[in-house]
């Protein structure tokens, strides 16, 4: 009997650890949809040169609890051209990408890996996450002028380094906003020209 409860007890020790380790590991990798809800919306439809573009993106905590987000986040323009919308598939040109820094508004920048590389032009770096703590329940509002971001096409293999009007072409765009954590998130959709 002694025995039994021992066994009992000790099992219970050992698969203890293992069931929190299940939990924490399905937190970890929760698809983001189900734990955060961004939107956006523009000051003015029309990214002109001289004029600053703000984007105020709301984020909201849906999750039911208090939670901490390793995030990297991005602003996309989808082309809304003809020839674009009716193909099946994406082609360079199609859509351009700008990654931010949501705290501060401004370009996320790489983290430099080898410095000896970038000499020979050859970029080795790795993207850096924010952590975004929200409360139960809780919004955070963020800022953003989308003519001060670094832009380049989503295709393209460098990290995006040049200006919003030197990197997409004028015409009519499908603004959202990304949030990257485990999964993609994305916000609702905005329409824009680029002028």
């Amino acid at each position: 009997m002694f025995y039994r409860r021992h066994n009992r007890i000790a099992t219970l020790w050992v698969l203890l650890p293992l069931i929190f380790q299940g939990t924490s590991i399905a937190q970890k990798y929760a698809d983001p949809s189900q734990i955060i809800k961004p939107s956006l919306t523009i000051e003015f439809d029309a990214l002109v040169r001289q004029k600053p573009g703000i984007v105020k993106v709301k984020v909201q905590n849906i999750s039911g609890r208090d939670v901490d987000v390793k995030a990297i986040c991005s602003f996309e323009l989808l082309s809304l051209a003809e020839e674009a919308v009716a193909r099946k598939h994406s082609v360079f040109g199609d859509s351009y990408w700008a990654p931010v820094k949501i705290t501060t508004g401004t370009p996320l920048p790489l983290n430099i890996l080898e410095p000896d590389m970038l000499k020979k032009g050859v970029v080795v770096g790795s993207v850096p996450e924010e952590v975004l703590h929200f409360a139960t329940g809780e919004t955070k509002s963020f800022s953003t002028d989308l003519t001060k971001l670094f832009w380049n096409a989503q295709m393209g293999n460098d990290w995006p380094r040049w200006n919003l009007f030197e990197s997409v072409p004028g015409g009519k765009y499908s603004l959202v906003f990304v949030i990257e954590s485990g999964g993609r998130v994305k916000s609702n959709e905005v329409t824009v020209s680029v002028e």
